[in-house]
């Protein structure tokens, strides 16, 4: 393995490799998307609310199965609780949405 400096590093420019010249396309900013905090927050907020019913969902299926319940029984329980989880992170964000105007 090689390391090739150039002698005079202010003349190179950013996208010459090994000595060729690489063509970049300017950026003219056409179909750039912004995304605006609040919005990333909101899809943050979101998929953490969802982590967290999926985790609640599996710990409810396996403690009710390791009770003794059927395995029907055991998914109904650990998807009312997938349910009721999404159900009160929606709550608490739509208070949350509120309370900040």
């Amino acid at each position: 393995m090689s390391i090739i400096v150039h002698p005079n590093p202010d003349e190179r420019t950013p996208h010459q490799i090994c000595g060729r010249y690489i063509p970049v396309p300017p950026h003219s900013g056409k179909g750039s998307v912004t995304v605006s905090p609040h919005l990333v927050l909101a899809l943050f907020t979101a998929l953490a609310a969802l982590v967290l019913a999926i985790t609640a969902a599996a710990a409810a299926g396996y403690l009710s199965r390791r009770d003794g319940a059927s395995y029907p029984a055991a998914i109904t329980r650990a998807a009312a609780a997938f349910a009721a989880t999404v159900t009160v992170a929606a709550a608490l964000a739509t208070a949350a949405m509120a309370l900040a105007g």
